[in-house]
């Protein structure tokens, strides 16, 4: 499904899913603008999947439904992930939490490799690669999340990060050549504008009164 369409889904809809738990959770008044918000981002998820078009190269239907399964998937364990993030940060302290999360990543990680034996490519040396991706993408990463984590309510952690989208979708365009047609880009907009009003509600509950 190339890296654009996995990584809108599997990261925009944490904070919806993060805002439906709290209003089945009573935690969340459900009014009006807040049910036409999650409205338009299950229309903005619908049409990028919907609307997707798989390449020569990306195999047969039942690849793009899997795929499309695998990222609802990871969206919903890094739903799981956001809600509790800010307690292990806090209990922890951000360094030991990066710590345990890289331990996992690593486990988790080794073991889908002994399913399926990971493939780099051939341009760098496969220890370049394993280096960047451990230190750069995981465990960097996971430090500033953590940072971010012990500051920040769950549902106000996963509007932060809506630039992962944002910089997936323009990297993939410009790196390797993917994109997404006008359907897409409208379901990614009303995404993106859904995640944002909830961002500004958290925001205006903040605020004392």
């Amino acid at each position: 499904m190339g890296s654009a369409v996995p990584t809108l889904i599997a990261l925009c809809l944490p904070p919806v899913l993060v805002t439906a738990i709290a209003v089945a959770r009573r935690q969340e008044q459900a009014d009006l603008k807040l049910l036409l918000v999650l409205l338009g981002a299950i229309i903005g998820t619908v049409l990028i999947v919907v609307q997707h078009r798989p390449s020569a190269s990306s195999g047969s239907p039942n690849s793009t439904l899997l795929g499309v399964i695998f990222s609802i998937g990871s969206a919903l364990l890094y739903t799981g992930f956001s809600m509790v993030s800010g307690r292990i940060s806090i209990a922890l302290g951000a360094g030991p939490a990066t710590a345990c999360l890289t331990v996992v990543a690593a486990a988790a990680m080794g073991l889908f490799g002994l399913y399926r034996p990971l493939s780099w490519p051939t341009e760098v040396p496969p220890q370049a690669w394993f280096l960047y991706l451990g230190v750069v993408t995981a465990a960097l990463a996971l430090l500033a999340f953590s940072w971010g984590a012990a500051r920040l309510k769950p549902t106000a952690l996963t509007v932060a990060t809506l630039l992962e989208p944002l910089t997936a979708v323009i990297l993939s365009t410009v790196l390797l050549g993917q994109s997404l047609n006008a359907m897409q880009w409208l379901g990614g907009t009303l995404l993106l504008l859904s995640i944002w009003v909830l961002g500004r509600r958290s925001a205006a509950k903040a605020l004392p009164h």
